[in-house]
């Protein structure tokens, strides 16, 4: 593991809010409700590709065509950290906080398309979780 990825993982443990079995708070969007969290333990290298575990967690219902509600989802989610691509592997959303409660939909991705990550400004999400996995 490269050391910048070492010290990050070690201050999400440190100054993130651990949550339920090793999910750490990476922050998230106050006025939307929502937090996000990792697990640093489920990250998951293979040469410059990258899979990492990413919970949702939202304070209202959210609703999803079909009139599926849910209140947090999970995801696996890849990155090609050399060409500076990611993907979506699984979601699955729960009818409670924190990937509680019952599972109201399922979806694995058989061969997801590659996109690119896009520019990544600092202090967002996405430049957190491309740090996390990429650097």
């Amino acid at each position: 593991m490269r050391i910048a990825q070492v010290l990050l993982i070690s201050l999400l443990v440190l100054y993130g809010r651990p949550a339920y079995s090793g999910w750490v708070s990476l922050g998230g969007n106050e006025s939307a409700g929502l937090t996000i969290y990792v697990d640093p333990s489920t990250m998951s290298r293979k040469g410059d590709q990258v899979t990492i575990s990413i919970l949702y967690d939202f304070k209202t219902p959210q609703s999803k065509e079909g009139d599926i509600s849910f209140l947090s989802a999970t995801m696996l989610r890849e990155y090609d950290c050399a060409k500076e691509h990611t993907r979506l592997l699984t979601v699955t959303n729960y009818s409670g906080e924190m990937g509680n409660g019952q599972i109201v939909s399922n979806k694995n991705f058989d061969q997801p398309e590659w996109a690119p990550v896009g520019p990544l400004e600092s202090g967002t999400i996405a430049n957190d979780l491309w740090t996390l996995a990429c650097r």
